[in-house]
């Protein structure tokens, strides 16, 4: 599904997502990990690795209690994702799906993404 149909689904237009996505619940990782924050080509500003993650590995937190981590907030979507969240030990986590090279924006399906959190789709690495 592209982006525009992920709006479509979820019934908003791009200035609704804008609001959503551009509030203060965005706290800081509490680690250090291999993770950049920079300008994407795809769409605005993007979540970019800064060394090589092999598939399967633990990526970083996507939310810490109620609140997003950067990854929550600058992973953007694609219709071919090479990043998944799970929901493991009470808390949603990034996990890379394929290899990530260094400097490779990370990308996922907002539409599985969703299901997930809505307890409607099971994923296992």
């Amino acid at each position: 599904m592209t982006y525009e149909g992920f709006l479509t689904l979820v019934g908003i237009d791009q200035n609704q997502m804008d609001a959503i996505v551009n509030t203060d619940n965005v706290v800081p990782f509490d680690n250090d990990y291999a993770l950049a924050i920079g300008p994407s080509s795809i769409h605005g500003v993007g979540m970019f690795s800064t060394e090589n993650i092999p598939a399967g590995r633990y990526v970083c937190p996507i939310m810490v209690g109620d609140k997003r981590t950067p990854a929550g907030r600058y992973i953007n979507h694609s219709e071919a994702p090479n990043v998944m969240a799970l929901f493991e030990k009470n808390a949603f986590s990034l996990y890379a799906v394929r290899e990530l090279i260094a400097g490779t924006e990370m990308l996922c399906d907002y539409e599985n993404n969703m299901k997930l959190q809505a307890g409607k789709l099971e994923v296992t690495l």
